[in-house]
């Protein structure tokens, strides 16, 4: 048993773990700790076979997204006290079987390379997951304390958004592409290098372009981002895409916050027409302003253009598959 003593202990301890000594890896903490054991493998020059070892969550943090999601995914029902979801996690960490999950390549504007197993954040939900860190104290009620800060006083954010529409029949971005020798530089199919501007004629590219201003943008890979938030009530573990959902700056951008934060905690704001939405297979977000928040898994990063790709299927976890797929598969 390891306790953490630092920011950036997991990931540093996880670097240089013989990986023969490991069958698992399980986490007592929030998210923050998950997206640091993920970062410290990738960083691995063997990290493929690190990324074998599978990541068990006992949910200890406010947002709890992880666990929430492996849960999901077995057909399960979150538990509504701590005490209880605690437990069944637990139980479900104790009787698991490993199970696949998508990841997400990450370039920001300061040169670092990121892996994701959740979501990136550009707007008033940014601003909610960033800020709410002073109320801390107030576990998961602390997002909904500032969010209703920020629907009061919304702000515009300028920029846009290139992206590739997901495909059933884009087979370009598949696991079974990366070879013993491939790199995590190298781990991208449509990712340009940051400096290079992405052309969007659509004769001769895949890419398109979402111009500004928004008022929320939000990219999953996952179907919620906390306990209570189900951003993309259609996402699973390993579905093969990320989910991109917008809301533009308009007249009515108050109430349509308002709205949609609303039906954030059953997944169901996808009915507004305000908010749009699609499935991607990757992305480049580039704000015009010279301050605001983006944020990966909850973390903050630099201030700047980000871009990203979906990887189906290449972590693991401590799961369960659920009774449906079960009988489906054994057909």
């Amino acid at each position: 048993m390891i306790i953490t003593e630092y920011a950036g202990h997991a990931r540093d301890y996880v670097r240089t773990i013989q990986l023969a000594d490991w069958s698992g890896i399980i986490l007592a903490s929030g998210d923050g700790l998950v997206y640091e054991v993920i970062n410290g493998l990738m960083s691995r020059d063997d990290w493929q076979e690190a990324l074998k070892l599978p990541i068990g969550h006992v949910p200890c943090g406010s947002g709890n997204a992880f666990i929430t999601n492996i849960l999901r995914d077995s057909k399960q029902s979150v538990m509504d006290t701590m005490e209880k979801f605690v437990v069944q996690a637990a139980i479900l960490t104790a009787t698991h079987s490993v199970i696949p999950f998508d990841l997400a390549v990450i370039d920001t504007c300061d040169g670092q390379r990121l892996f994701s197993f959740l979501c990136i954040e550009w707007g008033i939900i940014a601003d909610v997951d960033c800020e709410s860190e002073k109320y801390r104290f107030l576990g998961e009620t602390r997002f909904t304390v500032e969010a209703v800060k920020r629907i009061l006083r919304p702000r515009v954010y300028n920029g846009y958004i290139d992206y590739i529409p997901y495909s059933d029949n884009d087979y370009t971005v598949n696991t079974n592409h990366i070879t013993p020798t491939t790199t995590t530089a190298q781990l991208h199919h449509h990712l340009l290098p940051m400096n290079e501007s992405i052309p969007t004629d659509s004769n001769t590219t895949k890419w398109l372009r979402i111009n500004g201003p928004f008022a929320h943008v939000l990219i999953t890979s996952k179907a919620s981002i906390s306990k209570d938030i189900v951003a993309s009530s259609q996402s699973t573990l390993s579905d093969g895409y990320l989910t991109l959902q917008f809301i533009r700056s308009n007249g009515s951008t108050r109430t349509n916050l308002a709205r949609t934060f609303t039906k954030l905690s059953e997944g169901n704001h996808f009915d507004f027409n305000f908010v749009e939405w699609m499935r991607i297979r990757a992305f480049r977000l580039v704000p015009n302003d010279d301050h605001g928040n983006i944020m990966v898994d909850g973390e903050k990063v630099a201030y700047g253009p980000i871009q990203g790709e979906i990887l189906p299927g290449i972590g693991r976890c401590m799961g369960k598959q659920s009774n449906v797929d079960r009988v489906s598969t054994n057909m």
